[in-house]
């Protein structure tokens, strides 16, 4: 069995009874382990929705004044 693509998707309580889902699918190199490609893709799904302990976030604003997360991991 060959493993080509990796999804992953995670669901962040808000409170007030609202939730924000983000999910990542991603498609794996030749040279890429699936366990690697795995928590990697975990890692951004995670740093995307806030919730990465091992990131200090950083943010930039838009011309509207829109605050803008800025990915970097």
């Amino acid at each position: 069995m060959k493993i080509r693509t990796v999804h992953y998707k995670r669901v962040k309580n808000l409170g007030n009874y609202e939730s924000e889902t983000f999910e990542m699918t991603a498609e794996i190199d030749d040279d890429e382990g699936v366990v690697s490609s795995a928590l990697k893709l975990k890692d951004y799904v995670h740093y995307m929705l806030g919730i990465d302990p091992r990131v200090v976030e950083k943010f930039h604003y838009s011309k509207d004044g829109e605050k803008i997360r800025d990915f970097q991991l």
